[in-house]
């Protein structure tokens, strides 16, 4: 056996052994982490909460859209607003979302951009017409 070898052996190993203890501590920090009852974070009576808006930029999504619009509509705070902006999606991105809109009511803002104006990236102008919908604090 070559010293290389030896080397790379033993360098593999305590890698090995590296990563070993990290998954091992990760595994007892988890177990030793309690678990929340709702009510330990609910809500008190009476207390105001400010509107949020929850802005999602999406380009070309068919394959998760739903899912993901959907997951963040279950969200059990009671204040909010999704917006979603369907930038320039050349498949059933935007489909989905007036579907959607159409059941889930006002809830859930879509925003249609069909050309990308100068000077601007396809992401941050999505999220910069998200903001001018926003109407959460």
């Amino acid at each position: 056996m070559s010293w290389l070898h030896l080397v790379n052996l033993v360098a593999g190993a305590s890698l090995g052994m590296t990563w070993l203890f990290f998954v091992v501590a990760a595994r007892r920090g988890l177990n030793s982490m309690p678990e929340l009852a709702r009510e330990e974070y609910a809500v008190p009576e009476g207390a105001v909460l400010r509107k949020v808006s929850i802005l999602v930029p999406a380009r070309n999504e068919q394959e998760m859209i739903e899912h993901s619009v959907r997951s963040l509509l279950a969200i059990d705070y009671p204040n909010y607003e999704l917006i979603v902006v369907n930038d320039r999606s050349e498949d059933r991105t935007g489909d989905i979302l007036d579907r959607l809109r159409v059941e889930v009511g006002e809830r859930l803002v879509v925003i249609h951009i069909h050309e990308l104006p100068a000077d601007w990236l396809g992401k941050t102008h999505a999220m910069w017409k998200a903001t001018q919908q926003a109407t959460g604090e």
